[in-house]
């Protein structure tokens, strides 16, 4: 992805709980976006394309660690120049 989609102020964060302490945390300073949807399963979600696509114009990713390994690392291996942040 190009600088130019970048969104240099957006964050994605795993799911829910991660978003709301990273929201809680930036407060106003970026946009804080969560990939697994409310409602949705965390342990069984597969991402989409779009949902990768979606994630590459942030600049930054919150993960959970071990807890979803096999879906953050497609993820971080489809968006290389990601800078990633492991919340546990």
């Amino acid at each position: 992805c190009s600088n130019n989609e970048v969104n240099k102020n957006s964050i994605t964060t795993t799911f829910y709980p991660v978003e709301e302490v990273t929201s809680n945390l930036v407060v106003n300073m970026f946009d804080v976006k969560v990939l697994i949807p409310l409602g949705s399963e965390p342990h069984n979600f597969q991402p989409t394309v779009k949902s990768i696509v979606d994630l590459s114009k942030s600049n930054i990713f919150v993960t959970m660690g071990s807890m979803f390994e096999p879906i953050e690392k497609k993820i971080i291996e489809a968006n290389s120049g990601i800078k990633v942040i492991d919340s546990t």
